[in-house]
């Protein structure tokens, strides 16, 4: 097969990937309150207004001037890209849609220096790209594309680093590993496999260039901190608390851990859209039992990564599919690997021809009824946002909760609307009933966890319909009686 063959392949299947996107578009509504919450920040630092959330009010300390809870890297990255491209919702996610088409890239890169054929190595590039999950994370304003991009390519750095015993690669390591830190702290257990590698192998030459500069780069960010301490570790407990939580309640209930550890959530966004993820602790385990009776399969230092990252994306996750892709790619990269080595003879690459078949033949199915079921998804959300900017009246101040999120609709159709958030994370009560106080309607998911209110006779509601489960209610709750009237 001519060189230039696997490059055309890889072309398509990245150019794909991108046009479906294109496809889900804002089609795909904001998941709920994601969206906001990071371009609100990053639009703020580019005007030189502070790094505040707003919309957040005072729900944690100094989140209006300030925000902590989520590490700078991300925000520092929207605002760069905000400055260009503008700060609406179609433009900010095209940054989310162009990393998530370079971790493809970057996914066939690292298959092909963890010793894989270049047509072997689209394979997994295919798969990801076919990944429901990964998909919905690369069409929507949220870290988790970017923080698994950074590491794909920290960890092919760190490859090359490794062969070459180059300290400037490593150097380059601790700054891409740096990024990845601050962009989330669900990379962390990743860089610690890598840093545990070079102790192991006591280079502590290379261990020195690789740690500066993420001890550089959270130098910087404490000393952001510094400007207000209580603010920094408040909002950061609110987040630590709300994980918490919810590992706490899958450990209380068997199914709920099964389908915790392995991965396997039918359904995403509340049972709005699907996922189509295989079931990943069988296959982990398929891949560990490989690389032990298999000797050079897999590196130390890349079964550690894999198990890092599948441990950081199980307990990482607020309810949802967030961070799977941290670890899809990975994972995908290992069964290829493990399944190439088995079935490497001349006789046996059929069967693994026919596995990568069946296993693509089975992604399909669910692939094409979630590309079917946007345009409902697409109009349903339109009636929902027109009827609440139509029941709102003048002047009026809402609190939002829900899937999908006006947010961005009220604010260019009703800017006479005062508009706030309830993220998921604990707060503190007398702050809760504050705004609940200045707040005239609350709109509310009834799937959702958190505030839940009496819902009076006369509450408006909209449905969102879903193939897959019944039709699921938004409802308009009046928060007290007020001079502006009733709804309807």
């Amino acid at each position: 097969m001519h060189r230039w063959v696997p490059a055309i392949v890889l072309t398509a299947i990245v150019v794909g990937f991108l046009a479906l996107l294109v496809y889900y578009g804002n089609r795909l509504p904001p998941p709920w309150c994601d969206d906001v919450f990071f371009i609100q920040p990053a639009e703020n630092l580019a005007r030189g207004k502070g790094m505040g959330t707003p919309v957040l009010d005072d729900l944690m300390p100094g989140i209006a001037t300030r925000t902590y809870w989520q590490p700078p890297v991300y925000l520092l990255a929207l605002a760069a890209w905000g400055k260009v491209a503008g700060f609406d919702l179609a433009a900010m996610r095209w940054f989310s849609r162009l990393v998530g088409a370079l971790g493809l890239v970057l996914l066939f890169l690292s298959a092909r220096q963890w010793g894989l054929p270049a047509t072997v190595s689209l394979l997994p590039v295919l798969w990801v790209s076919l990944d429901l999950v990964y998909q919905y994370r690369s069409n929507i304003v949220r870290m988790d594309v970017l923080t698994a991009t950074l590491v794909m390519a920290t960890l092919l750095v760190f490859g090359k680093a490794l062969r070459k015993g180059d300290t400037k690669l490593f150097a380059l390591t601790g700054i891409l590993a740096a990024l990845a830190s601050l962009c989330h702290f669900v990379s962390l257990p990743i860089l610690t496999v890598l840093w545990s590698t070079l102790i192991v192998r006591r280079d502590f030459k290379a261990l020195s260039a690789f740690l500066t500069p993420m001890l550089l780069g959270w130098s910087f960010w404490l000393v952001y901190a510094a400007q207000d301490w209580h603010a920094f570790l408040t909002q950061l407990r609110y987040q630590f608390a709300l994980r918490a939580e919810i590992r706490a309640n899958a450990l209380r209930d068997l199914p709920s851990l099964l389908e915790w550890l392995m991965m396997t959530h039918w359904m995403d966004f509340w049972g709005i859209l699907l996922s189509n993820e295989p079931p990943w602790i069988l296959l982990m385990g398929m891949v560990l039992v490989g690389a032990a009776v298999r000797k050079g399969i897999l590196a130390g230092w890349q079964v550690a990564v894999l198990v890092a990252a599948y441990l950081a994306a199980v307990i990482a996750p607020t309810g949802g599919l967030n961070y799977l892709p941290l670890f899809v790619p990975l994972g995908y990269l290992a069964v290829t690997r493990i399944f190439f080595v088995s079935f490497q003879r001349h006789g046996q690459r059929m069967i693994l021809l026919a596995l990568a078949a069946l296993w693509t033949g089975c992604q399909f199915p669910r692939f094409y009824e979630t590309v079917a079921f946007v345009p409902q998804l697409e109009a349903d959300t339109y009636r929902f946002f027109r009827g609440l900017e139509r029941h709102l009246p003048k002047g009026s101040t809402v609190l939002l909760r829900c899937f999908p999120d006006p947010y961005f609709h009220l604010k260019r159709h009703r800017p006479d609307i005062t508009i706030y958030e309830m993220p998921p994370y604990p707060f503190e009560p007398n702050r809760m009933h504050r705004l609940l106080h200045r707040s005239d309607y609350y709109v509310w998911g009834e799937m959702l966890e958190g505030l839940r209110l009496p819902i009076p006779e006369e509450a408006d509601y909209w449905q969102i319909r879903s193939p897959w489960l019944e039709s699921y209610k938004i409802w308009l709750i009046p928060l007290h009686s007020s001079d502006r009237g009733k709804v309807r």
